[in-house]
């Protein structure tokens, strides 16, 4: 008789054989013993998908591998993974990563108990010689408390951009809404993320660090140098404003939709293009700069780029409207003296 599997934890799998033993050998050792992990393989050119097989055949019942037919990044992964899930509730793990042994114990419980939608756990980053934690401080409300989501929050749940490797999902949200990654594209967790924030209807957190992010993979879709796949960032962005503008009560989520796209997408991938491009594209910043001033011609009003932008950041991030170039410099500059770049 199979047993009831509480939790399905979801690894896209690509070129990782140097972390994938450490990623799963943490979540073997779970202190939770109804769970799934379900690793499917992108094609992987390395020895990753043979180190997935040989996991399996030690751990019947608990790891599954798969491997995608056709390369669909990792967004085909975990949407795979998705419909191959069996539990109450869906975590995703990237493969470079690892996690504290009672981390799906703590979350499951959390999360059954309230009976909510999502829950987040705290999270380390690993550099190598130490770890960052990083508190899942909310204004919503109180740790380890059910938190409902309502027209008066949502703006400021769906503007609060976490990772969601830290979290757990209602797996039952998930299928009966048809939310899914985009395919073939890098990114696809921005557009996920906000997606699934809009059917959410109600959190709980922890602020115990359980999740670690390596911080230390060089090659990681965002630490990859000059590489054309930065600029899904945008793709994905416009494919979250598409589904946005598509609901009848977009205008009550306008100013989140607005600075979501504002700090999220086009911010970031204008830092990406000055920061891990060899030559920077002002042309291509000036052309990312005019589609969002097309869009957003009054974001200046918007609440929260008033509330989350310093004066400073302000200035500096008008100047772009001005000259790309000019920003770049100043933007470089900034990041310095910040102690980010």
């Amino acid at each position: 008789m199979e047993k009831n599997i509480k939790v399905s934890i979801i690894i896209p799998v690509y070129n990782v054989e140097k972390y994938l033993g450490r990623c799963l050998d943490s979540l073997l050792m779970q202190s939770l013993e109804e769970i799934e992990i379900i690793a499917v393989d992108d094609i992987s050119t390395d020895n990753s998908y043979a180190l997935l097989k040989q996991y399996e055949a030690r751990n019947p019942g608990k790891i599954r591998a798969f491997q995608l037919a056709v390369k669909g990044r990792q967004g085909a992964a975990r949407n795979l993974g998705i419909r191959e899930a069996k539990g109450e509730y869906i975590g995703f793990v990237d493969s470079d990563d690892y996690v504290e042994k009672d981390m799906y114990e703590t979350l499951y419980l959390l999360a059954s108990d309230l009976k909510v939608d999502m829950v987040y756990g705290g999270f380390y980053e690993d550099f190598g010689d130490f770890k960052k934690n990083v508190l899942n401080r909310s204004e919503l409300g109180r740790e380890a408390s059910k938190i409902e989501i309502s027209r008066e929050n949502r703006e400021d749940f769906i503007c609060d951009m976490r990772s969601f490797c830290s979290c757990l999902f209602r797996a039952e949200l998930l299928n009966e809404e048809s939310i899914y990654f985009p395919e073939r594209l890098a990114y696809e967790d921005n557009y996920f993320g906000v997606v699934a924030k809009y059917f959410v209807k109600s959190i709980a957190y922890t602020n115990k660090p359980l999740y670690c992010y390596n911080k230390r993979n060089a090659e990681s879709t965002t630490s990859i140098r000059n590489s054309t796949h930065h600029l899904d960032r945008m793709k994905t962005a416009d494919m979250a404003l598409d589904f946005f503008k598509g609901k009848d009560d977009y205008d009550q989520i306008r100013d989140a939709v607005e600075y979501i796209y504002l700090e999220h997408y086009y911010i970031h991938t204008v830092s990406t293009i000055i920061f891990y491009y060899d030559k920077i594209n002002y042309e291509l910043i000036q052309r990312i700069r005019d589609k969002f001033l097309q869009e957003f011609p009054e974001y200046k009003s918007n609440r929260f780029y008033i509330q989350k932008f310093g004066r400073l950041k302000r200035i500096i991030f008008q100047v772009n409207e001005w000259s790309p170039r000019i920003y770049a410099n100043i933007y470089r500059l900034f990041r310095k003296f910040s102690g980010r770049g």
